[in-house]
């Protein structure tokens, strides 16, 4: 099949010529829900992937995204928590041509009540996930959490069905570097009585990048021209004058094959920027045993726009099986994008074959014209991790991902400038994450925590402040942190260090190449492994704590009142176990565990201590993060409020702004935002430069005016 893909090129439109070919074929949409039930005994059902941070909802009838208008579905929602969404709706397309020209195109479309891939078996009543009780104990959980559903074509109306069933078994990983994709794996099996010639398989994507931004979006392909290099822009591989990750200019990736493989990545992403993220999907696989398997990889990509949506089987296949001449988009609208494969070969009778599509994100926060290399980088990883985690086709196991070890509970207990942060060690009852094996090496590795902080949460913005590493004979299992920055801004980059003891200065102004226990007391949480160390100011067991008892928890001191903070503990282990490769430790996702609160002194009980913060506010403070949307969130704080009080804001001349009302028996803090800052007066306006009365009243007759000065200009400027 491999010499059949060669030479290929590309279209965004199917030709006449092809369409006129299919004479035999009729269009027949459904209009309405009626009789969607009618095939079998089966109800529609989704589950979440929500392991990582590409978190998507995935349905039992082969579609993802968002197939019913429900705010409780994700589609493509990453980073996960954001609200930034670069997905609406896919399914799996599966064509044939008989030998009298009738087409058939299997698909699933909910929106149009077009439900042609019918759920049976266990799958008829649910969408199962691993997570969940009932899991069918014959499915392999192969990732951090697994998604499975099986259906048959009985539900093909317009030109029947081919006789096929499908199994889409889904995984995903929770594991920094892994956790930006989500795999389907199919299993197609031939049910027809008849032996199936040249089927095709193809995936529309519509992923209406940022939801209610869809119609600026373009798309993009990395495929495959018969060429090794990117030697211009019409060669397919949009970025071409920039190394792709092996170090080397060209379309394919970095995966060590016999012989180079493309990409064959379809792509799309916002063309304006407001989203910065890239999400690309790419077919692969073996269709039989390495090394005498052919390999899968696209052999058409089309794309069209909202306008040209194919409305039957007839332009569903010619979409799969043209190569026409292949048209970079320049204009941004609502697209759509199809990789396919095929011609396959002759399926017979309860044979089976077994391919993948991976989707996959990727972005640069700091530089989102590098975005699409992010993208390549995460495509290729996700390859070798199918490969048993070393890019070898044929040598280990599918799917080796080292797995970090489960993230634990956290209590945050917010003070006067300071928050104590408390994790537990059980992640679930009775089970006690550091004794807890690697979930793929089977071995116990737990190494230490990390604490990080954000003032932005989500997985942007973080900085670790503490560590505590295992103290062991191992002096190169650790990292720190270099190119540490006190405010918000993107991850810092991390290097290897000789030893996982420094010193508790931020950032750390020594390490050491021998274990140094003077540093020791602070960064173990092994306290009986040190007992020739004394207690001291600056020396401090973190399971000395008694909240929980016998628990670790840390003190964050030097914070800001008033302002929020978000912290996660991250547990990471020894790292991949094998040998041939860099050891590096594995840790877990900083989104899964990530807990904030606002340090505040005691609410107050009085108006005299009442301002604001900071003031003047010239453009930025240094607690300001940047919101998931890249919009810098710009805001202050009327802080030592007293439990219950109104505020109201003025301008110099007297004219009335905005109030806020405010009830808090804790924290004594209110934020007033200054773009779309209005919960009451004048929504969707941002506020403008000048002076500003407030006045600050209780239920009492309690009274405080004061002024502040807001100074607001561009990013740029704020910076």
């Amino acid at each position: 099949m491999r010499d059949k893909y060669k030479g290929l090129v590309l279209a965004t439109i199917v030709p006449l010529s092809i369409l006129l070919v299919f004479t035999a074929a009729t269009f027949n949409m459904k209009t309405g829900l009626e009789g969607i039930n009618t095939y079998a005994p089966w109800s529609v059902s989704k589950g979440h992937h929500d392991a990582g941070l590409f978190w998507m909802t995935i349905w039992n009838c082969m579609e993802e995204g968002n197939v019913q208008d429900d705010d409780s579905n994700y589609h493509g929602e990453w980073p996960g928590g954001s609200g930034n969404n670069y997905h609406f709706h896919s399914t799996i397309w599966v064509g044939w041509q008989d030998e009298g020209g009738n087409v058939y195109v299997i698909s699933s479309y909910t929106w149009d009540a077009n439900v042609e891939w019918i759920p049976i078996e266990d799958a008829a009543s649910h969408m199962w996930m691993s997570d969940q009780e009932g899991w069918p104990d014959y499915v392999e959980v192969v990732s951090d959490l697994d998604g499975w559903t099986y259906c048959d074509d009985s539900g093909a109306e317009e030109a029947g069905p081919i006789g096929l069933e499908c199994e889409r078994h889904s995984y995903q990983w929770g594991v920094p570097d892994h956790d930006d994709w989500i795999i389907y794996h199919y299993t197609l099996k031939n049910v027809s009585g008849k032996t199936l010639d040249k089927l095709y398989i193809g995936w529309p994507y519509d992923c209406d990048i940022g939801t209610s931004d869809y119609i600026d979006d373009l798309v993009g392909y990395e495929g495959n021209d018969n060429t090794d290099e990117w030697t211009n822009p019409t060669n397919p591989g949009e970025v071409w004058s920039v190394h792709s990750p092996d170090g080397i200019p060209d379309e394919y990736d970095a995966v060590n094959y016999d012989t180079p493989q493309p990409r064959s990545t379809s792509y799309m992403y916002d063309s304006d920027g407001n989203f910065p993220g890239y999400t690309g999907i790419r077919p692969f696989g073996y269709l039989g045993t390495y090394p005498d398997g052919e390999f899968v990889f696209a052999s058409s990509q089309h794309s069209w726009d909202i306008m040209n949506d194919p409305q039957n089987d007839v332009y569903k296949y010619g979409y799969l099986i043209d190569t026409g001449v292949y048209e970079e988009i320049d204009t941004p609208y609502d697209w759509r994008m199809c990789p396919a494969f095929g011609p396959l070969d002759a399926l017979h009778d309860g044979e089976s074959i077994d391919f993948y599509l991976g989707h996959c994100m990727g972005a640069d926060f700091s530089d989102p014209s590098r975005s699409i290399l992010e993208l390549r980088r995460n495509l290729d990883q996700m390859l070798a991790d199918w490969l048993g985690g070393d890019g070898i086709p044929g040598t280990d196991d599918d799917w080796v991902v080292a797995g970090a070890p489960p993230s634990p509970k956290l209590i945050l207990v917010p003070g006067d400038s300071k928050v104590d942060i408390h994790w537990s060690r059980e992640y679930e009852p009775g089970k006690n994450l550091e004794q807890e094996p690697d979930s793929s090496t089977g071995v116990v590795d737990f190494d230490g925590y990390i604490l990080w902080r954000s003032a932005i949460g989500f997985d942007t913005g973080w900085v670790a402040v503490a560590w505590w590493d295992k103290y062991t004979s191992d002096q190169t299992n650790c990292w720190r942190p270099w190119g540490w920055r006190n405010k918000s801004g993107p991850e810092d980059r991390q290097e290897r260090v000789p030893d996982g003891i420094v010193d508790g200065s931020d950032p750390p102004r020594e390490s050491t190449t021998e274990p140094d226990l003077r540093m020791a007391k602070q960064y173990t949480y092994e306290n009986d492994l040190l007992p020739q160390l004394d207690e001291g100011p600056y020396y401090y067991f973190i399971d000395d704590g008694t909240y929980p008892e016998n628990d670790p928890e840390w003190t964050d001191n030097r914070l800001k009142n008033g302002f929020r903070y978000f912290y996660s503990v991250v547990p990471y282990d020894f790292g991949s176990y094998r040998d041939e490769l860099v050891i590096e430790p594995v840790m877990g996702g900083k989104v899964a565990n990530q807990a904030s609160a606002v340090p505040a002194p005691e609410v107050a009980s009085d108006l005299s201590n009442v301002k604001v913060v900071p003031n003047p506010y010239i453009g930025s403070c240094d607690w300001e993060g940047w919101a998931p949307s890249l919009v810098r969130e710009q805001k202050i704080a009327f802080i030592n409020l007293p439990a219950k009080c109104t505020i109201d804001i003025y301008t110099l001349s007297g004219e009335w702004v905005d109030r806020i009302d405010y009830a808090d028996k804790v924290y004594g803090v209110a934020y007033w935002g200054l773009s779309n800052f209005s919960k009451t007066g004048r929504p969707g306006l941002a506020i403008a430069s000048g002076v500003y009365i407030y006045r600050v009243s209780t239920p009492d007759g309690e009274e405080k005016i004061g002024k502040f000065a807001i100074i607001v200009g561009s990013d740029e400027e704020a910076e």
